[in-house]
């Protein structure tokens, strides 16, 4: 507010904006700023006899650049759990959203610009994340993203390799420091087959 019907100058900007306070001394006026800088803003109030008031200041920071895409430190992976935490470094300060899994996960980066969330992930399915930040001002950034496979299913079984088991003579001795014994899982791609003797 400044004086009933005076006219507002405001410098600073990326031009000069002016206007006229109403009768009860409200104003608003549209201020042109300068792009990705700070924008030290100038009020002063004038009235019918062109004196002129003390200048108000005001700070602006223009802020229309994103932030870069975060950079996730967790690996791409196959996991049995629930969530997973999932860390990284983006700009100080920023909010970090992750989607893809069971549900939105959100945090904040640090002054140093770490991170570290907890993301729910969808059971027995293939989980593609997907991190953005978002700066004060509500600029996103790129997007970074990675594959989180939850496999929680435990294999159904496997098949020995009979010629293999032909080797081993049944119910007697055998003079060996180990034997090979073959056959094919029911689920490919590196399950681990263990074997036990007399169930230990």
């Amino acid at each position: 507010t400044a004086e009933a019907e005076s006219r507002i100058t405001i410098t600073g900007g990326a031009g000069t904006a002016t206007g006229i306070t109403t009768l009860n001394g409200g104003f608003s006026v549209e201020v042109p700023l300068i792009q990705d800088t700070v924008n030290q803003l100038v009020v002063v109030a004038e009235d019918e006899a062109l004196n002129e008031s003390n200048p108000a200041i005001v700070t602006v920071v223009e802020d229309s650049t994103p932030p870069g895409a975060p950079v996730v430190a967790t690996q791409s992976q196959t996991i049995n759990a629930n969530s997973i935490t999932m860390t990284g470094t983006a700009e100080a300060g920023s909010t970090i959203t992750i989607t893809g899994g069971a549900s939105t996960a959100t945090g904040v980066a640090t002054g140093n610009g770490s991170f570290s969330i907890s993301v729910s992930l969808t059971q027995n399915t293939i989980n593609t994340l997907s991190i953005t930040a978002r700066d004060a001002a509500g600029n996103e950034s790129l997007s970074s993203s990675l594959v989180i496979v939850e496999d929680s299913t435990p294999p159904v079984g496997f098949e020995l390799n009979q010629a293999s088991l032909n080797l081993i003579p049944v119910g007697g001795p055998i003079n060996a420091d180990f034997i090979f014994i073959e056959g094919i899982t029911t689920e490919p791609n590196g399950s681990r087959v263990r074997i036990t003797r007399d169930g230990v």
